[in-house]
């Protein structure tokens, strides 16, 4: 009898421990979806952002106030988990997944 609660008691305990996980794994899928749409918005600022530095240099061309050789390029960044399709023939590799710093 002794043997029959202990084997209940240890099923319960591994049935507990499965279910903690699965709770776990949830919520770190979560958060990863969480962080994803974040930086999904935050390259939709940037890209807003760009447009905008582009209309004002446009502008500024327009009227005579740019000085020889002040354009300024935005530098290109990848977009992390497939957000966008690339327009390149080959997929971007890892290390370039995230931008990198300005050097």
């Amino acid at each position: 009898m002794e043997y029959k609660g202990l084997a209940n008691e240890i099923t319960e305990l591994i049935n507990s421990h499965e279910k903690e996980s699965r709770l776990r794994l949830a919520q770190q899928e979560r958060w990863i979806e969480g962080l994803q749409n974040h930086i999904c918005e935050l390259y939709a600022h940037i890209e807003a952002t760009k447009r905008a530095l582009q209309g004002v240099s446009v502008a500024l061309e327009i009227h005579g106030l740019t000085l020889p050789g002040s354009t300024i390029v935005p530098r290109p960044l990848a977009e992390p988990f497939g957000l966008h399709q690339s327009t390149a023939a080959g997929a971007t590799p890892p290390s370039r997944t995230f931008p990198q710093p300005y050097a």
